[in-house]
């Protein structure tokens, strides 16, 4: 069956992560089976649709020039601070061997093909654009979210996950340069995995994509007090591995899973070096909160 690839954008236009998203589904999937290619994004604020989807046609473009200089062996190096290429006129030599140089170049022959469609999704209609995408052809869809903010992403990931859709993230264990050191050529198995997350082992029935709690306070089996107790002992990721693969509480795995990713991604951002350790800290205690609440209603 052929697949569609869609990317959800971060804040910036660097083309680089793109690249990398984009260029290992192709080499993972087959060229030939890629139909069509999507950057969307999601954003709060109505009146800055227009900006952020010529934002998007930035970005669009940016990955087109960036892949266009690595087939030819170069590379355009990124301006923070202009938030766009330093000097497209003369890109560096790099070091690309014969065989990333073909993806390289399968990889801007494939998006040439089939091309970038775009889109920015307000965050209050993510449910209804994601029924829209995901019933308009009958094909299997790559969901990447690597590039979603935490208040984003679990929306979303609840979303996906009413329609029984995968979702992924490339996850980097490298330190980032910024560079093209951060770039599929030059990264090796240990620097990277594009991940199938967790929460996709669950699914969400109904035809309002809800679940009700049916099941009794005897049937809900957990201890309590030593959930409590594994929080207070910085023990979050066990108890929601715990909370997770507790049979008896499919009533409430939605909002279990929306933890789950949320916890996720603060981790990745902290290793990443996105976020420093007393942010990750704020996001944990908030995430503790909301399993202490959790663990609270499922006591009930």
């Amino acid at each position: 069956m052929k697949k569609s690839i869609c990317v959800f954008a971060s804040r910036n236009e660097k083309p680089d992560l793109y690249i990398n998203i984009i260029g290992y589904c192709i080499a993972k999937f087959e060229s030939q089976n890629i139909s069509s290619i999507h950057l969307l994004k999601i954003i709060d604020n109505p009146l800055e649709k227009e900006a952020e989807q010529e934002k998007l046609e930035f970005l669009k473009n940016n990955i087109r020039i960036q892949l266009l200089s690595l087939t030819e062996g170069k590379y355009s190096a990124w301006a923070w601070e202009l938030n766009n290429f330093k000097d497209l006129e003369t890109p560096k030599e790099v070091e690309i061997n014969e065989q990333y140089n073909k993806i390289y170049k399968t990889i801007f022959r494939t998006i040439e093909k089939v091309g970038i469609e775009i889109q920015v999704i307000l965050n209050d209609d993510v449910e209804i654009e994601i029924e829209k995408i995901v019933e308009e052809k009958p094909q299997d869809f790559i969901f990447d979210v690597t590039g979603v903010i935490t208040r984003h992403l679990i929306r979303l990931s609840l979303s996906l996950l009413a329609y029984n859709k995968s979702i992924y993230a490339f996850e980097m264990y490298k330190k980032l340069t910024h560079n093209e050191s951060d770039l599929i050529h030059s990264l090796k198995t240990k620097d990277f995995e594009y991940c199938l997350l967790n929460i996709t082992r669950f699914s969400v029935f109904g035809d309002n994509h809800k679940k009700t709690s049916s099941k009794s306070k005897e049937e809900r089996k957990i201890s309590k007090a030593i959930l409590i107790n594994q929080l207070a002992a910085a023990e979050t990721e066990q108890v929601l591995a715990e909370l997770l693969n507790n049979q008896s509480l499919e009533d409430f795995i939605t909002e279990i899973a929306g933890i789950s990713a949320r916890y996720n991604h603060e981790k990745k951002a902290w290793h990443q070096g996105v976020i420093d350790r007393d942010s990750f800290g704020k996001g944990l205690n908030q995430i503790n909160y909301a399993i202490i609440e959790l663990i609270n209603k499922i006591d009930k």
